[in-house]
């Protein structure tokens, strides 16, 4: 199922809180776009994560792209979308329901 980002800007409201994908600490959103998600991290307070990276990203999950680990998730997303934001990226995709349990 692709991404539909009618739902993400329905579930993602300015101060939605998403856990990140491994441990317990979480960020926030601050906005979403047509084209973008903004969030605050610790390390960023004003990051954005790009639509067109996360649909493609879902796409190749979908296409069984990828080992289904934290770390290779998060580094094949950053190697793909040369994106410093990669683990709030995967948190995203795994908040949505795309990324099943946790290795």
């Amino acid at each position: 199922m692709p991404l539909d980002w009618n739902e993400v800007k329905k579930k993602y409201k300015p101060g939605s809180v998403i856990p990140y994908i491994s441990g317990k600490k979480t960020f926030k959103v601050s906005k979403v776009t047509d084209d973008e998600i903004h969030v605050t991290t610790v390390a960023n307070p004003n990051a954005v994560i790009k639509r067109k990276n996360l649909e493609r990203f879902v796409e190749l999950l979908e296409e069984g792209k990828f080992q289904m680990d934290v770390i290779t998730l998060t580094d094949d997303y950053r190697i793909l979308f040369d994106d410093n934001r990669s683990t709030s990226a995967v948190s995203i995709i795994k908040d949505l329901g795309f990324i099943k349990g946790k290795k």
